[in-house]
């Protein structure tokens, strides 16, 4: 009897997990030994528990139905570093319009910490690389196209970005530290711990509906750009700039982060309108030919016969 899909699914996020909480002090005594690697052990065991996750879909892909991304044109190419540079570009924009927009209702300070600045810089761009690399192979490389088969992009990208919003409540904010992270139990209690915080620290808005712009906005750009690397930079991006900007800027207190945002910068009303400039960009910077589409779009209507031969 063929087992059902969403039991397979199940049993790899199960096992993965468990092979995750394995893993976690192995790690974690390496990571002490780096200094500027100092991350809080629910942070690392998040990365842990994601890399985990990502072995398991690579290697059992076939048997979820997932489609590889290389097996739709998003393989490595010159275009795709183009690609990777415009969404780069696009975020940087953004978020040094959001910067001055917020200098300007006294909403953010210049405070540079110029010993810091530095190290955060580059710590940034490896966060933003690895992060970001991880988060669209899997969100919009693995899940998203396959799904766009079945389903059509836009109910796909509403699926896979309710995921993805709904799994970033595992970042692990506000936890209970754990007082022995090098025993072997560590990776278990971390992860019950997550699991529960994860239940008790979901907001709905401005938080989740935040995050969910933010996954939908990348799977439209992967629709639109036919590249996982426009996304890429997007998210990549995001990254750095929410990394650097706080050690450049800081706030004044006027506001409430409702309305500007916390860390993440897009869990708050004025960066979440913000974020609906980019739909527009993306559609203008293809419009004007600055890119070009490198895969066939994904259509829930009106498709070619290559666009059917791809999404369905």
């Amino acid at each position: 009897m063929r087992i059902p899909i969403c039991i397979r699914v199940l049993i790899l996020l199960v096992a993965a997990s468990v092979t995750a909480c394995i893993l976690f002090p192995v790690v974690w005594s390496v990571v002490t030994n780096v200094d500027w690697l100092d991350y809080p052990p629910a942070r690392v065991f998040r990365r842990v528990w994601m890399i985990s996750v990502l072995v398991g879909l690579i290697l059992f892909r076939k048997q979820i139905e997932l489609q590889h991304p290389a097996s739709v044109g998003f393989g490595l190419s010159k275009a795709g570093f183009y690609h990777l540079s415009a969404g780069l570009a696009v975020v940087v924009f953004f978020l040094l319009t959001l910067a001055s927009f917020y200098g300007a209702l006294d909403a953010w300070k210049l405070d540079v910490q110029s010993h810091r600045l530095p190290k955060m810089i580059w710590l940034g761009f490896l966060r933003g690389a690895i992060v970001a690399g991880i988060e669209e192979y899997v969100f919009r490389g693995l899940l998203f196209v396959s799904l766009a088969k079945r389903w059509g992009w836009v109910r796909s990208a509403i699926m896979t970005s309710m995921i993805f919003s709904t799994l970033h409540f595992l970042e692990g904010y506000g936890i209970k530290e754990i007082e022995n992270p090098a025993a072997w139990t560590a990776g278990f209690v971390l992860c019950g711990r997550m699991l529960s915080n994860m239940a008790a620290e979901f907001t709905l808005f401005p938080n989740a509906f935040g995050l969910f712009v933010v996954g939908f906005i990348l799977c439209y750009g992967v629709v639109r750009t036919g590249s996982l690397w426009y996304s890429a930079g997007l998210h990549g991006g995001w990254i750095w700039g929410a990394t650097v900007i706080h050690y450049i800027w800081d706030t004044t207190g006027v506001y409430d982060r409702f309305f500007i945002g916390g860390v993440r910068l897009f869990d708050g009303v004025f960066p979440i309108v913000g974020m609906l400039v980019i739909f527009p960009i993306t559609h203008l910077i293809l419009r004007w030919k600055v890119l070009k589409t490198t895969a066939p779009i994904a259509r829930e209507s009106g498709q070619t016969e290559t666009n059917r031969s791809y999404y369905g």
